[in-house]
Protein backbone atom coordinates (compact mmCIF):
# COMPACT_ATOMS: atom_id res chain seq x y z
CA UNK A 1 0.00 0.00 0.00
CA UNK A 2 1.27 3.26 -0.73
CA UNK A 3 -0.27 6.81 -0.17
CA UNK A 4 0.92 9.41 -2.60
CA UNK A 5 1.10 12.79 -1.87
CA UNK A 6 -2.57 13.95 -2.77
CA UNK A 7 -3.90 11.34 -0.10
CA UNK A 8 -4.78 8.77 -3.01
CA UNK A 9 -4.02 5.24 -2.33
CA UNK A 10 -2.06 3.09 -4.73
CA UNK A 11 -2.01 -1.29 -3.98
CA UNK A 12 -0.18 -3.82 -5.90
CA UNK A 13 0.05 -7.54 -6.05
CA UNK A 14 0.09 -9.88 -9.30
CA UNK A 15 -2.38 -12.86 -11.14
CA UNK A 16 -1.81 -15.79 -12.49
CA UNK A 17 -5.70 -15.92 -13.75
CA UNK A 18 -6.71 -15.26 -17.18
CA UNK A 19 -7.94 -11.94 -15.47
CA UNK A 20 -8.71 -9.97 -12.59
CA UNK A 21 -11.33 -7.65 -11.85
CA UNK A 22 -11.53 -4.25 -9.68
CA UNK A 23 -15.47 -3.17 -9.85
CA UNK A 24 -17.88 -3.40 -12.83
CA UNK A 25 -15.68 -1.33 -15.50
CA UNK A 26 -12.10 -2.56 -15.13
CA UNK A 27 -11.41 -5.88 -15.93
CA UNK A 28 -7.57 -6.66 -16.40
CA UNK A 29 -6.10 -9.46 -18.86
CA UNK A 30 -3.17 -11.21 -18.05
CA UNK A 31 -0.14 -10.43 -20.71
CA UNK A 32 2.23 -12.74 -19.48
CA UNK A 33 3.07 -15.56 -17.21
CA UNK A 34 2.05 -13.92 -14.24
CA UNK A 35 1.31 -9.95 -13.94
CA UNK A 36 1.63 -7.58 -11.52
CA UNK A 37 -0.96 -4.71 -11.20
CA UNK A 38 -1.35 -1.51 -9.95
CA UNK A 39 -4.75 -0.17 -8.80
CA UNK A 40 -5.32 3.75 -7.48
CA UNK A 41 -8.27 4.78 -5.54
CA UNK A 42 -9.44 8.13 -4.36
CA UNK A 43 -10.01 8.70 -0.32
CA UNK A 44 -12.93 7.58 -0.67
CA UNK A 45 -12.21 4.04 -2.06
CA UNK A 46 -13.52 4.62 -5.54
CA UNK A 47 -11.01 3.21 -8.01
CA UNK A 48 -9.39 5.98 -10.47
CA UNK A 49 -7.21 3.58 -12.67
CA UNK A 50 -5.95 0.00 -12.92
CA UNK A 51 -3.55 -1.35 -14.62
CA UNK A 52 -1.24 -4.83 -14.75
CA UNK A 53 2.45 -5.14 -16.63
CA UNK A 54 4.04 -8.89 -17.57
CA UNK A 55 5.90 -10.71 -20.41
CA UNK A 56 5.69 -14.05 -21.82
CA UNK A 57 9.07 -14.74 -20.40
CA UNK A 58 8.81 -13.96 -16.85
CA UNK A 59 6.68 -14.84 -13.78
CA UNK A 60 6.51 -11.29 -12.07
CA UNK A 61 5.80 -11.63 -8.15
CA UNK A 62 6.63 -8.74 -6.22
CA UNK A 63 6.26 -4.63 -6.99
CA UNK A 64 8.19 -2.14 -5.10
CA UNK A 65 6.12 1.33 -5.50
CA UNK A 66 7.29 4.85 -4.64
CA UNK A 67 5.62 8.11 -5.75
CA UNK A 68 7.32 11.53 -6.02
CA UNK A 69 5.77 15.16 -4.97
CA UNK A 70 4.01 15.08 -8.59
CA UNK A 71 1.70 11.97 -8.14
CA UNK A 72 3.68 10.03 -10.47
CA UNK A 73 4.38 6.35 -9.74
CA UNK A 74 7.83 4.64 -9.35
CA UNK A 75 7.91 1.08 -9.65
CA UNK A 76 10.34 -2.12 -9.51
CA UNK A 77 8.46 -5.44 -10.61
CA UNK A 78 10.52 -7.97 -9.99
CA UNK A 79 10.72 -12.11 -10.92
CA UNK A 80 12.26 -14.82 -9.14
CA UNK A 81 15.00 -15.18 -11.81
CA UNK A 82 17.19 -11.85 -11.41
CA UNK A 83 14.93 -9.65 -13.66
CA UNK A 84 13.22 -5.71 -12.75
CA UNK A 85 11.30 -3.65 -15.12
CA UNK A 86 11.92 -0.15 -13.52
CA UNK A 87 8.71 1.57 -14.80
CA UNK A 88 7.55 5.60 -14.63
CA UNK A 89 3.58 5.82 -14.23
CA UNK A 90 2.14 9.48 -14.40
CA UNK A 91 -0.15 10.38 -12.07
CA UNK A 92 -2.77 10.25 -15.13
CA UNK A 93 -1.82 6.58 -15.86
CA UNK A 94 0.56 5.91 -18.83
CA UNK A 95 4.24 5.11 -18.68
CA UNK A 96 6.85 7.65 -18.90
CA UNK A 97 9.92 6.01 -18.99
CA UNK A 98 11.11 2.07 -18.20
CA UNK A 99 14.26 -0.27 -18.09
CA UNK A 100 14.60 -3.53 -18.16
CA UNK A 101 17.50 -4.46 -15.42
CA UNK A 102 18.96 -7.94 -14.98
CA UNK A 103 18.93 -7.46 -11.25
CA UNK A 104 16.66 -8.24 -8.42
CA UNK A 105 15.16 -5.07 -6.91
CA UNK A 106 13.84 -5.21 -3.63
CA UNK A 107 13.24 -1.38 -2.52
CA UNK A 108 12.97 2.17 -4.01
CA UNK A 109 13.17 5.10 -2.47
CA UNK A 110 12.81 8.97 -3.63
CA UNK A 111 14.95 11.83 -1.54
CA UNK A 112 15.81 15.19 -3.04
CA UNK A 113 14.56 14.35 -6.51
CA UNK A 114 16.57 11.15 -7.00
CA UNK A 115 15.42 7.62 -7.38
CA UNK A 116 17.29 4.98 -5.43
CA UNK A 117 17.25 1.11 -5.80
CA UNK A 118 18.27 -1.57 -3.86
CA UNK A 119 18.87 -5.77 -3.97
CA UNK A 120 21.37 -7.79 -5.55
CA UNK A 121 22.32 -8.77 -8.65
CA UNK A 122 24.04 -11.80 -10.13
CA UNK A 123 25.73 -11.31 -13.20
CA UNK A 124 26.47 -8.12 -15.38
CA UNK A 125 24.30 -5.33 -15.19
CA UNK A 126 24.58 -1.60 -16.99
CA UNK A 127 22.50 1.20 -15.08
CA UNK A 128 22.60 3.45 -18.06
CA UNK A 129 26.35 3.81 -18.83
CA UNK A 130 26.96 2.89 -15.71
CA UNK A 131 28.94 -0.97 -15.33
CA UNK A 132 28.81 -3.12 -12.81
CA UNK A 133 29.85 -6.84 -12.83
CA UNK A 134 29.32 -9.61 -10.09
CA UNK A 135 33.06 -10.39 -9.16
CA UNK A 136 32.63 -13.38 -7.17
CA UNK A 137 29.90 -16.83 -7.50
CA UNK A 138 27.44 -15.49 -5.02
CA UNK A 139 24.82 -12.67 -4.81
CA UNK A 140 26.09 -9.10 -4.83
CA UNK A 141 23.99 -6.33 -3.18
CA UNK A 142 24.11 -3.32 -5.06
CA UNK A 143 22.47 0.39 -4.76
CA UNK A 144 21.57 2.75 -7.87
CA UNK A 145 20.72 6.29 -8.37
CA UNK A 146 18.93 8.17 -11.33
CA UNK A 147 16.89 11.44 -11.31
CA UNK A 148 13.63 11.64 -11.76
CA UNK A 149 13.74 11.41 -15.59
CA UNK A 150 15.84 8.10 -15.37
CA UNK A 151 19.26 9.03 -16.15
CA UNK A 152 21.60 6.73 -13.71
CA UNK A 153 23.50 8.68 -11.73
CA UNK A 154 25.63 6.07 -9.65
CA UNK A 155 25.47 2.73 -8.96
CA UNK A 156 27.45 0.43 -6.16
CA UNK A 157 28.03 -2.69 -5.47
CA UNK A 158 29.60 -5.03 -2.69
CA UNK A 159 30.49 -8.62 -1.39
CA UNK A 160 30.48 -9.95 1.77
CA UNK A 161 33.06 -12.99 2.12
CA UNK A 162 31.49 -13.81 5.25
CA UNK A 163 27.94 -14.64 3.95
CA UNK A 164 26.84 -17.24 1.42
CA UNK A 165 24.53 -14.85 0.10
CA UNK A 166 24.32 -11.40 0.00
CA UNK A 167 21.18 -9.23 -0.56
CA UNK A 168 19.77 -5.87 0.70
CA UNK A 169 16.58 -5.70 1.23
CA UNK A 170 15.81 -2.47 1.89
CA UNK A 171 16.57 1.37 1.46
CA UNK A 172 16.16 3.93 4.41
CA UNK A 173 17.20 7.42 3.12
CA UNK A 174 18.01 9.43 5.83
CA UNK A 175 20.85 11.64 5.29
CA UNK A 176 19.84 15.45 3.32
CA UNK A 177 23.92 15.26 1.92
CA UNK A 178 22.19 13.06 -0.96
Amino acid sequence: ILFNANGNILISGYFTGGSIRFDVSKKLYRNGLQDIFIAKFDVDGNLLWANNYGSNDYYFNSASMVSDSAGNIYVAASNSAYYTELIKIAAADYTLWNYSLYVDCRKLAIKNSHLYLTGYITGTQCFGDILLERNNFHFNMYLACCDLDGNFLFSWERYNQEEAMRQSNGANIEDDSF
